[in-house]
């Protein structure tokens, strides 16, 4: 059941038009504004679902992590902004080129939203050749050390056994 290639071609340059003519911010989130318009109102409201704007994201990570090793779990991490940006900022903050994407874990109930935020975080650094710890799952019924599948993951990661800060 996949898509037809000319299909897949023609939806991608959709989206670069729709991208080049409406956003003028390279770091606008398109696909999660996309994402987040796709949601009725009504369910976005029952359930708390708000884009994060960008400049946000970033004023908050750079209020929230002043260290280089700490863990950030977002328990509601949608299209991931606020993870890119903790990615974005523990790079910052990073005296030697290191993989921080071990220290990052998000998680959200909406597969499609958790998906997102494993695209994201993967075009934020093309050169993460580790797991990204997004996972699919409702955060009121997560347990500290718990095992869970990662979107992009060949194996079970666990849930982290102390966060240094809690994002939502």
């Amino acid at each position: 059941n996949k898509l037809p290639e000319k299909l897949i071609l023609k939806i991608l340059s959709t989206y670069e038009t729709i991208k080049d003519e409406h956003f003028s911010s390279k770091n606008e989130d398109t696909r999660g504004l996309i994402f987040q318009n796709f949601l009725p109102k009504e369910l976005r409201r029952i359930t708390g679902s708000y884009h994060t704007r960008y400049e946000a994201a970033e004023l908050l990570a750079l209020l929230t992590i002043n260290d280089s090793k700490q863990t950030i779990l977002d328990l509601a991490c949608g299209s991931g902004k606020l993870l890119t940006a903790s990615q974005n900022r523990l790079e910052q903050l990073s005296t030697k080129k290191s993989d921080v994407s071990k220290q990052l874990f998000g998680f959200d109930k909406f597969p499609t939203a958790a998906r997102l935020s494993t695209i994201n975080l993967s075009l934020a650094n093309n050169s993460i050749k580790s797991e990204i710890n997004v996972g699919i799952s409702n955060s009121l019924f997560l347990k500290p050390n718990e095992k869970f599948k990662a979107l992009k993951s060949t194996k079970s990661q666990k849930t982290p056994k102390s966060v240094d800060i809690l994002m939502m």
